[in-house]
């Protein structure tokens, strides 16, 4: 039994320390028309394509979350272009300006990349002391896994009156450890990156 409970604790020990040291990091680089300087939307309709579902669904929640706070108003993809239709240019510019958005953030998946990996391995002799009924075998030895993800994305904000890009930025996010690493975390780094970005170059309120 006694060498059971190192190995559990062992596994623990060895799952905290990597965790420790376990991170997220985010990279951006943007750039902004020089026509646009520190322009603003007033409606905008958020559009995430080429991203998982879950990171998908965890980035649109914080960037709505960040327009709201701005108060810019957050308009439906699903309400203005219904998928019961296919909708050309002409009658896409149309529904812009019939709901009176006046921008558009349309963000595209790239290289999207989760690696697990063993970072340890701890054997336990036989021993019959485990249970009354069975003998626990080395053979099936404890692992503890790590895990790496990187992800990037490319963000354009659109001025739907000119037609006209207005800014644009790549993302990329990385993290380690497995407190970090999944595709709701990617969409969370992203997110992260995107509204940083947009704050900086006066195009969301601080």
């Amino acid at each position: 039994m006694r060498l059971v409970i190192q190995a559990i604790l062992f596994t623990f020990f060895t799952l905290l320390a990597f965790n420790a040291t376990a991170f997220r990091n985010t990279q951006v680089e943007s750039s902004t028309d020089p026509d646009f300087e520190a322009y603003r939307p007033v409606r905008i309709l958020v559009l995430i394509e080429n991203v998982p579902e879950e990171a998908r669904k965890e980035a649109h929640r914080r960037l709505v979350k960040a327009f709201s706070r701005a108060n810019i108003a957050v308009q439906s993809y699903a309400d203005v272009f219904p998928e019961s239709r296919h909708w050309d240019y002409a009658e896409r510019q149309a529904r812009l300006k019939a709901h009176n958005i006046d921008s558009v953030l349309a963000v595209t998946g790239g290289e999207s990349l989760l690696t697990w990996f063993p970072i340890a391995n701890r054997s336990i002799p036989n021993s019959s002391a485990y249970a009354t009924t069975r003998t626990y075998s080395g053979q099936g030895a404890p692992k503890v896994t790590g895990a790496r993800s990187r992800a990037k994305f490319r963000a354009v904000l659109y001025n739907t009156a000119e037609d006209r890009i207005v800014w644009s930025a790549s993302v990329i996010t990385k993290a380690s450890g497995t407190l970090f690493v999944s595709e709701k975390g990617n969409g969370k780094g992203g997110a992260i990156g995107i509204i940083r970005a947009l704050k900086r170059d006066r195009h969301l309120r601080k």
